[in-house]
């Protein structure tokens, strides 16, 4: 039951936020456009990892609602 509520979590949270990263690396592609070749490999690393950085971020605070999500059914069960 955990995991699907995990990937519940995941799934709700994951695709506004995907939008919105993808818009805001959008623009700065757009704003930076005219850099170097070195420049633009730059940037495409740092969409990279900061990418990584997000999904495992995200992954992380799924882990800790769809716990909690568990916790509070769970604690109805009782009454």
């Amino acid at each position: 039951m955990f995991i699907l509520t995990y990937i519940k979590a995941w799934g709700i949270l994951m695709t506004p936020i995907s939008y919105v990263w993808l818009f805001v690396w959008m623009a700065i592609t757009g704003y930076f456009s005219k850099l170097s070749e070195k420049g633009s490999d730059t940037l495409a690393l740092v969409f990279f990892i900061s990418t990584i950085l997000l999904v495992i971020g995200v992954s992380i605070w799924c882990w800790y609602i769809a716990g909690d999500v568990l916790n509070f059914f769970s604690g109805l069960k009782g009454e």
